[in-house]
């Protein structure tokens, strides 16, 4: 019997010592350097996604910065890999890096948070559809007919007490700062150039008029997506009838264990639709940034974890339909009505000219951008 326990004993000391030698002698993770939009940090930040590039050989370093700002960034060149929140902030980032490579991991549609008053009002309007699947579909070319009469809520069939004689607008993001907001530029500006993306060439008085005042009726503006949703949470349906955002934002929060998800909120899918797509664009020579990208778009497990977070994985879309199943807001399962990008010029150029209108009406210049430090990632899932 001694010498069972005996033999015993030096297999479990022999596996220890060669448990020990190997933690020793592997290899050790290689740094990968990127930058990328903030609202990606908490996915990225998560103890298992750190986890699995570790075990992939990587260790991830991202300093999270403004899609729109990726490709001025001053040390673009000295990192692996870039990973802007939108095909038209990645183009831009591909110019500038003299590279056509890049990875499309996931999508993230553009929605529009409400309170059900508020979508009852509009469907008693008739912008407001149900799909087969349950979600709810909002006719933006109707809403922005609405707001380009700056119609109140009280002028509605179905009036909504808590809004009285206001303004009927919808929140976003600061347009001269932030990739959401500019989706909603986009989306405007679609609709109001004939249902035909806006060229460089469209950008004038007659079209950008219209499209200004979206912005600057809105008055206080959130400096991040995270802070337009604290807005929407904490102040309700009286400050913040309608928000314009990220699918991704909100399922990730309706999944977190302190979610500020409640009953009455309410998602409506715009249609026409818009649609960020988040693009890793490796920087030339890194073959690190490749596969980074490589990593993201193609390994089961990561793309599991980017549908927790409300992201919607391009080769694994029944990971984020496994996601949203078990919550209680209906997500469109199909996204069809997409309009096509305007290109970077001519998004820029649409962004300037209401930038301009901002300087002439005094209004305050943007928030310096501090795009990290409200970033968490969910409690427990990361440090």
């Amino acid at each position: 019997m001694r010498r069972v326990i005996a033999i015993l004993l030096a297999v479990v000391l022999l596996g220890g010592v060669g448990w020990f030698v190997w933690r020793q002698l592997r290899p050790a993770a290689v740094e990968v350097h990127g930058v990328a939009g903030s609202e990606k940090l908490p996915f990225l930040r998560d103890e298992r996604v750190v986890a699995r590039f570790r075990e992939l050989g990587y260790e991830l370093v991202v300093e999270a910065v403004g899609s729109r700002q990726i490709a001025t960034h001053p040390r673009l060149r000295e990192v692996d890999f870039a990973f802007p929140s939108s095909e038209t902030a990645a183009a831009r980032v591909q110019q500038e890096l003299e590279t056509t490579e890049q990875w499309l991991p996931f999508d993230s549609p553009m929605v529009v948070l409400s309170w059900q008053p508020v979508v009852d009002a509009l469907t008693a309007e008739g912008l407001v559809e149900t799909d087969a699947g349950g979600a709810q579909v909002l006719d933006m070319a109707a809403l922005f007919e609405l707001l380009g009469e700056d119609a109140r809520w009280d002028g509605l069939r179905e009036p909504v007490p808590e809004l009285a004689r206001g303004q009927i607008m919808v929140r976003t993001t600061d347009v001269r700062t932030s990739n959401s907001a500019a989706m909603y530029l986009a989306l405007a500006g679609y609709l109001g150039n004939g249902e035909t993306p806006v060229a460089a060439s469209d950008v004038d008085d007659e079209l950008m008029e219209p499209l200004a005042e979206l912005f600057l009726d809105q008055g206080e503006l959130a400096s991040s997506s995270e802070y337009l949703f604290e807005n929407y949470a904490a102040r309700g349906v009286s400050y913040s009838p309608m928000v314009f955002t990220y699918e991704s934002h909100f399922v990730d929060e309706a999944m977190r264990a302190d979610t500020r998800v409640r009953e009455g909120m309410a998602v409506m899918y715009p249609s026409p639709s818009v649609v960020s797509g988040h693009v890793v664009v490796p920087v030339p020579g890194s073959e690190t940034g490749s596969e980074v990208g490589r990593l993201l778009t193609e390994d089961p497990e990561l793309q599991r974890l980017a549908a927790e977070y409300g992201f919607r994985p391009r080769e694994a879309p029944d990971a984020f339909a496994e996601v949203v199943a078990g919550l209680d807001q209906p997500a469109r399962q199909e996204i069809a009505d997409v309009i096509g990008a305007p290109t970077y010029e001519s998004l820029e150029r649409m962004i300037q000219w209401i930038e301009d209108e901002y300087q002439d009406s005094g209004m305050a210049a943007p928030a310096p951008a501090d795009p990290g430090a409200d970033i968490a990632p969910r409690s427990g899932e990361g440090a």
